[in-house]
């Protein structure tokens, strides 16, 4: 498989349709088309793409408090419909204390605070202090942490149990002890069509993240 380079992933419509293509319940799955399956997987691609499931996850928590703080200022969100329910889940103070640490946080905060700003709208007494001392040097951006991101595993198993989770669904064995001939589980697919392309974790790590799947 080493130099075997990994095809286009399929959508998740087009691998749904490959997989009930198998007619897996009229005959079980051999290992080459678990290598396949799992080859052309979009989810497992994801799955080992740390980049792309940090820049998601990150992307998606600082548009989360910018909605925050445009409705802690009285202004609702450029992007909302009449349906939605505008309600808040944190404190401007809190947002305040968690910006001084979470570097995703002030990044929503700065957008915010800019934006409000440019739209000569009013800034609450709190944010206009946060501004201000930003501007003065006070308080700056709070480093990145060292060490894989917090959101690196736990994007990475979901993803995992997701591929995984559909193709119980047909019975095909997941685990070791499932499989009818030793490294012939799906998780050991999922080593075997990926491995040489990202850092896969081994089948048994595999194995311990589909046997936690409630926790992920």
């Amino acid at each position: 498989m080493a130099n075997n380079p990994l095809p286009e992933p399929l959508s998740n419509d087009q691998w749904m349709q490959r997989l009930e293509s198998l007619d897996l319940q009229s005959s079980p799955a051999n290992f080459d088309q678990l290598v396949e399956l799992a080859r052309t997987s979009s989810a497992l691609r994801i799955a080992f793409d740390s980049d792309w499931q940090i820049n998601m996850n990150r992307s998606g928590k600082v548009a989360f408090f910018r909605q925050e703080l445009f409705l802690l200022h009285g202004i609702e969100p450029y992007f909302s419909e009449e349906t939605e329910d505008w309600s808040t889940h944190h404190t401007l103070a809190e947002i305040l204390k968690e910006s001084l640490s979470d570097p995703d946080v002030w990044d929503a905060l700065s957008a915010v605070v800019s934006e409000i700003v440019r739209d000569n709208l009013p800034l609450l007494p709190e944010t206009r202090e946060w501004a201000s001392g930003t501007i003065a040097g006070t308080i700056s951006r709070p480093a990145v942490g060292r060490g894989p991101h917090p959101l690196k595993y736990s994007a990475r198993n979901s993803m995992v149990v997701f591929f995984l989770s559909h193709l119980e669904k047909y019975g095909v064995p997941i685990t070791e002890n499932e499989a009818t001939h030793k490294n012939q589980s799906a998780c050991d697919a999922i080593s075997e069509g990926l491995g040489n392309h990202f850092a896969v974790p081994s089948p048994k790590t595999l194995m311990n993240i589909w046997s936690n799947r409630s926790q992920n």
